[in-house]
């Protein structure tokens, strides 16, 4: 049964003038302090002790995060997107930095280069966050390979996997830890959360007007390329799951009538994990957390966007593709969508996914076929 009890950061009722002062507090504060809903005090809110995370301040409610980035030759982008996670205002939490260099196939001179100059800024990379560690690949895995042997389990709550085209938002932890905070990836179908907005495959319709859920917040089984926050415990049963697949040499295809373009994808040869994690998620029930602040608000008429991905030539894309993907998405007022989140009169659990429809086309087709 969902839960319709107002969320930690609300009193019952609430005027709008208090509303927008705890806003401001919350805003100015460090991530990880809990407040009184008074503006007139700013006295801790009693929490639960719960065991910490290893480097974790006592009293701290922030998430802990791994974040492991994908590379190979890509130097210059890797150097943006380095800049925009050194950027990110993080919490109380240690998050750590993991970056893996693939070394490209075929390996000629030029890709070799390329391929150093990489292990170099990621080498020279500081971070003051939390540890700092570099893998470099002597032989080449691949994109999916990549992504399948980025890590397994860790100490982290949560493992966020960025390909180097990548670039993310100043204010992503700052949301995605009110999320965690309000317990909104909770439920044990629920792997985690995606740092790119809206719907890229599947369309997932829903309603606005039900209290008990968030308007924000929405579960899918389409997978998360760009920007996957996974719970890490959830990583890991994954990755079991791919290894049992591996082993018995399937490919993971599942009925056409629901495959969308992922069984295409697989028939072409493509080097991509979607059809992998789509598969899974069909076959065990999981979903993924989505956000959009356009579907159900009236606040912003144009997306807000945590992640970017630039779509630069690689294994994925062949040429360069423009469309969202410019980094202007990537600012945005934050403090107008914390009071988004705040002024809205719903939960913070995400609107469910009912049921797979047959015989559904890819959204990115149909645009496509629109022109």
């Amino acid at each position: 049964m969902v839960s319709s009890a107002r969320p930690r950061f609300w009193s019952q009722r609430r005027s709008a003038s208090a509303l927008c002062c705890m806003a401001c507090i919350m805003l100015l504060a460090p991530i990880g302090t809990q407040y009184s809903t008074s503006c007139r005090t700013r006295a801790p809110v009693a929490k639960i002790q719960r065991p910490l995370i290893p480097g974790t301040a006592p009293g701290c409610s922030d998430p802990s995060l791994r974040i492991i980035v994908l590379t190979a030759t890509r130097h210059q982008s890797l150097s943006r997107l380095l800049s925009s996670i050194s950027a990110v205002e993080y919490g109380c939490s240690p998050v750590d930095l993991q970056i893996n260099v693939d070394i490209s196939n075929p390996a000629n001179e030029s890709s070799l280069d390329a391929s150093h100059k990489c292990v170099e800024i990621a080498h020279e990379k500081t971070w003051a966050y939390g540890s700092k560690q570099v893998f470099r690949r002597i032989r080449h895995a691949g994109l999916s390979q990549s992504w399948f042997e980025s890590t397994y389990s860790g100490d982290a709550q949560y493992t966020l996997i960025l390909e180097d085209d990548m670039e993310v938002s100043p204010h992503f932890y700052k949301l995605f830890s009110v999320f965690h905070i309000e317990s909104s990836f909770m439920a044990t179908h629920v792997t985690g959360f995606c740092l790119h907005p809206s719907d890229w495959e599947v369309e997932v319709k829903r309603t606005c007007d039900d209290r008990a859920y968030s308007r924000h917040l929405y579960l899918s089984p389409e997978p998360c390329n760009w920007g996957p926050v996974w719970k890490t415990n959830e990583w890991a049963e994954y990755i079991d799951w791919v290894f049992r697949m591996k082993a018995s040499g399937e490919l993971p295809y599942v009925p056409d009538i629901y495959s969308y373009e992922f069984n295409a994808y697989l028939r072409s040869g493509k080097d991509v994990q979607s059809s992998w994690v789509w598969a899974y998620n069909f076959e065990t029930g999981k979903r993924q957390a989505r956000y959009s602040f356009t579907k159900c608000s009236g606040y912003f008429k144009k997306e807000i966007f945590l992640a970017v991905n630039h779509k630069e030539p690689g294994e994925h894309f062949k040429k360069k593709s423009d469309e969202l993907s410019e980094s202007s998405f990537l600012q945005f007022d934050y403090q107008r969508a914390f009071h988004d989140l705040l002024d809205s009169q719903h939960s913070f659990t995400p609107f469910p996914f009912d049921h797979y429809e047959k015989g559904q086309t890819s959204l990115r087709v149909k645009k496509w076929w629109k022109g």
